[in-house]
């Protein structure tokens, strides 16, 4: 067994009806930057085991202060 503990959080994903929405109140209200959009990678739905949701629209903002933790929509 493993003794190692999570030290950090560099990333949560949230599943959200509308990105647009999400991006101009975390942009506008809350200091978050856009730092990528794209798709969801087929690798990665496999590793979510959520392969429904590959080719599906993503957003991943940071924190202004630049701080390494991410939210990915």
């Amino acid at each position: 067994m493993s003794t190692a503990l999570l030290v950090s959080i560099l990333a949560v994903t949230i599943v959200v009806p509308d990105l647009a929405a999400v991006e101009a109140a975390y942009t506008s209200h809350l200091g978050y930057r856009v730092v990528e959009r794209g798709t969801v990678a087929r690798e990665h739905a496999r590793a979510w085991d959520a392969p429904a949701m590959a080719g599906r629209r993503l957003l991943v903002l940071g924190p202004a202060s630049g701080e390494p933790v991410y939210l990915r929509f």
